[in-house]
Formats: C-alpha cells, structure tokens, sequence
C-alpha cells in the first residue's frame, strides 16, 4: 500500500504535469494564432501582390516597369516587416512559456520544500522527545547507580566496622570490667559477647576458649552446659582445669577436675609451676606480644586464667575476658556434632591437649624435699585437744542424719521434702563457713599444726584413708592433729597450693610446709603403707615433748 507521502508527491506530479500541459496548450495555441496571424498576412501580401501584378500587368500597359518595381519593394518591405513581428511575436511568446515553466518549477520547488518543512518538522519534534526520553533515561539509571553505589559503599563500611577484612586496624578499647556478678568474674565492659564478632580474626591476637571437652562439675544446675557443645570460629580451647586448680564454684555445681595441673597457687596467692615445661607451654599458648582474648561457658574460668597471666607478668591491658558462650548469640557460632551414638564428637574442635605424661615433675615446689628441720607443734597440741574445732567437726560429720535420718522417703511430701532441705542448706553453710573461718584464724596466727583432709565426696572407705590413719597415729602418740573434709579445703586459701585429697598438711608458722602429693612416685607408698605414713610424719614432726 502507498504512503500517505507517497500518495502526496504523486499528486503533486499530477499538479505539476496538468499546469506544464496548460501551459504548452497555451504556447501551441499562441504559436497557432501566430502561424494563422502569418498566413494572413502572407495571404494579405499575396492578394496584395496578386492585385499588384494585376494592376501592374494593366499599368503595363498604361504605366512603366519602374512603378512596378517600387511596388514589388515596397510590398517586400511591408513582407519583412510583417516576419520581423510574427518573429518577435514568436520569441515573446517562447519567453512566456520559459516563464511560465520557471515558476511553475518554482512553484514546486517552493511547495516541495513547504512540505519537507511539513514533514521534517514532525520528524524532528519526534526524534527531539526521543532523545529527550533517551536522556532521562540515562539520567535515572545514573542516579540509581550512584545511589547503590553510596548504599552499598555505607553499607560496606558498616559491614567493616563489625567486621572488617582486616580486623587489626579497629582499635581496641581499654579493658574495663562491666558492673555487678560479671564485672566480678572479670568480664569486659567492652568487648564481650555482644561484640566480639568485630574482633575476630586479629593476626596481632589469640582467642582462648578455657573450658573442657567435658567438665565434672554440674553446670546444667545453673543453666550451664558441661559439654563443650559449641565454640566461637577463631577461639581454640585450652582446659583451665589442667592449668590451675580451680575451686569456689557455686554450690550447685559441685566440683570440677581436681587431678595434676601445671601449677599451683601459694597461701600468698603466687604460683608456682609443677613441671619444668610448665610456663614454657604457657607462654607458647599465651604470647605475651599479642592481645588474648579469654571466654569460657559462663565467664568464670576465663576471669581466672587473667588472674593468673596477670600474677605472672603478663599485661593486664593487653587481656580481654570476654565472657561465657552460653550467652553468644552471634554469626560466627560453631556447633559440635554428635555422633550415631548421641555423644559428641569432639574430633574438630580446635583443642590443646595438655599431657602430663612425659613432662618433668618439680617435687621441690610443691612440698620440702632438700634441707629438712624437724620442729614442734604448738604445746596445745600435746597431751591436749581442740575441743571447740571437734565440736564443730562432730556436728558437720552428723548434720545429714539429724535432718534426714527419720525421713520416711516414699512417703514424704514434696513441699516437707523442699522444707526440710532449705533448713539444712542454711544449718550446713553455717557450720561450713565456722570451720574454715577457724582454720583461716590458725594460719593468720601463725601456727604450727597438722592439718588432715579427708574425701568426703563418696569416693573410697574414709576409715582406711591417709588423713585416718594420720589421725589415729597421732591420738597413739597424744598429739593433736585437726582434721577435716575436702568440701573445707575446697574452701581454704590454702587449696591452691594442696590442691590433692585426701592428704596430710604440715602447717608451719601459718604457712605450708609440705604434704602428701599422690601423683609423685615418692609419695605413692606413702599412700599404700601406714607405715611409710608414720616414716613421713616423724621426719618432719616431732611427736612427743
């Protein structure tokens, strides 16, 4: 189908074609009229000459030739002058049409350029919004890149902030304990829980997390865990336990490892090692050039392993203790497997195995060896008792059975049951809290005393243990020694340094003097003979006046 410009131009041609048609039919008819105008004339001339030469030919006879001849001029003039007009006439009229053709040309070149006007014009305000809408287009697209750009780019930022690709360039704050129970337990105000994601992966850094894989003591009791369930991604685990003694847990949770452990802490709060390896493992797993971040499951163990780099010379503003896992809620949380058996697999947790098998004992710190003094107790202890520490002693031994000795157990209702164990809570605290400030009175007075621990946890027949047999050796000979049970000791400022049970303590001007260490192989027989136990006693002690 045609266009409707096509349609245009053909039109036009047919104007054009119709006036150029016009106008030949007018030039022909002019040229026509001239031609018919000539014949005229000629005829005119030729009638004329005609009559001329019939006049003539009767002047012949009457007139001369000459007169003729003038004649024949005269017409032949009148003959030019007559071709000379139609002539002009004729360039005239061819002028006219030149003319004519002229502005019809004109006319269509005018017309031609009116309508290419017409239809650029369109043309041009089309491709003009096209552009237009091209350009804003692109406007948006920019602006929209530029906005994502900037999001992405604040975004990005934010993201480095919490945690960036290299974590070493956030500063770290000045460690500063949080308020209340945790800020006593040592963690930070700072860098805790909450905030530790934005500090992990420090190459200027260790992550310690101080927990065992399994931990004797019943942390579920206080909505604890003692499975290592899970860690933070970075931390590797390093048992406490094996490091320290650890002791005042809260009741509920009973105790922990109580086996050998690298060092032992001195009645004056030092420590000292056990094994000439010990501090150079320290120092491998606790550099002192970097920052240490500790955590355990509540925050405890991880607040005194700071205690202890601090008493041993590390910087206190270079540790951070950051809390306990059960209270991590962030992105970098790895949980520990069970296996078909519904145990934990512990086969990928990044954990330091501290073995004692093959490290070198000190005996020399731990109890006197070398130069031994035999020295006397205090003369109370001769030919005489302590009747008001054995009183004491006598109602903590009985305190179970004067409560719940008559208790008829499938009969008892729950809320008696729950009544009865809060009286004996509060009458057992009470004797607890007496006998250790009584101990704690004798060392603060400097005595010199023997001080037997027995195993008051179930384990082994408490008639055949080494603290008995102390005691009964002693009553022989009538001299007094104390004598009380390791849930005492676990509370005595004195465990740190002791730390075993059940045993024998020699106590001398209120300070530690020896005992009997069950993992040495000299002590050993002492644990299985009564008779290397009284070897013991009588070269340090004398047992009579």
């Amino acid at each position: 189908m045609a266009t409707k410009k096509e349609e245009n131009i053909d039109n036009k041609k047919t104007t054009v074609k119709k006036r150029v048609s016009t106008k030949n039919t007018s030039s022909k008819k002019t040229s026509n009229a001239k031609e018919s105008v000539g014949e005229d004339k000629k005829t005119q001339i030729s009638s004329k000459t005609s009559s001329t030469k019939k006049v003539s030919t009767t002047k012949n006879k009457v007139e001369p030739k000459n007169k003729e001849k003038s004649e024949i001029k005269k017409v032949s003039e009148e003959a030019k002058t007559i071709d000379a007009k139609i002539s002009e006439d004729n360039v005239k009229n061819d002028e006219a049409v030149l003319e004519a053709k002229a502005k019809i040309v004109k006319t269509e070149v005018v017309d031609s350029k009116k309508t290419a006007k017409k239809e650029t014009k369109p043309k041009k305000e089309k491709s003009k919004k096209i552009l237009i809408f091209i350009i804003f287009i692109l406007l948006l697209v920019i602006a929209g890149l530029l906005v994502y750009l900037f999001v992405f780019s604040k975004n990005d930022n934010n993201k480095k902030k919490d945690n960036p690709s290299n974590p070493t360039e956030v500063k770290l704050p000045k460690p500063e304990l949080e308020d209340g129970e945790r800020g006593k337990l040592g963690i930070d105000k700072n860098v805790n829980e909450k905030t530790i994601d934005k500090y992990l992966g420090r190459k200027d850094a260790v992550y310690r997390d101080m927990r065992m894989l399994e931990d004797p003591g019943d942390y579920e009791a206080i909505g604890g865990d003692r499975f290592l369930s899970g860690y933070i991604k970075g931390f590797e685990v390093v048992p406490l336990p094996y490091i320290i003694p650890v002791t005042n847990l809260p009741k509920e949770v009973g105790y922990t490892y109580n086996g050998t452990t690298l060092f032992f802490k001195k009645s004056d709060g030092s420590y000292l090692p056990n094994y000439e390896e010990s501090m150079d493992i320290i120092e491998r797993l606790f550099p002192k050039d970097k920052t240490i971040f500790l955590m355990c499951g509540g925050g405890g163990y991880a607040g005194m392993m700071k205690e202890f780099l601090v008493a041993n010379g590390w910087n206190q503003d270079k540790i951070y203790v950051v809390g306990g896992y059960w209270y991590y809620n962030g992105k970098n949380k790895v949980d520990v497997p069970k296996n078909a058996s519904g145990n934990y697999d512990f086969s990928q947790v990044p954990y330091h195995d501290i073995d004692f098998t093959d490290l070198k004992k000190i005996e020399a710190n731990r109890h006197n060896t070398g130069n031994i003094t035999k020295f006397y107790l205090e003369d109370e202890y001769y030919e005489s008792n302590d009747e008001t520490f054995d009183n004491l002693m006598s109602k903590y031994n009985n305190l179970y059975d004067s409560y719940f000795k008559d208790v008829n157990w499938d009969k008892i209702d729950e809320k008696e049951l729950e009544k009865i164990n809060d009286e004996y809570d509060k009458e057992y605290n009470k004797l607890v809290d007496s006998i250790v400030d009584y101990i704690h009175n004798l060392i603060d007075e400097k005595k010199t005393f023997v001080l037997g621990i027995f195993n008051d946890s179930g384990c082994g027949n408490p008639d055949t243990s080494v603290s008995h047999q102390a005691i009964k050796y002693a009553k022989k000979n009538n001299v007094y020694f104390y004598e009380t049970s390791s849930s005492i000791l676990d509370k005595l400022d004195i465990y740190y340094e002791v730390q075993f049970f059940p045993n024998v303590i020699i106590i001398k001007d209120g300070k530690v003097y020896t005992f009997l260490d069950y993992l040495s192989e000299e002590d050993e027989k002492i644990f299985d003979s009564e008779d290397e136990l009284i070897n013991w006693i009588n070269k340090y002690i004398y047992m009579s006046k």
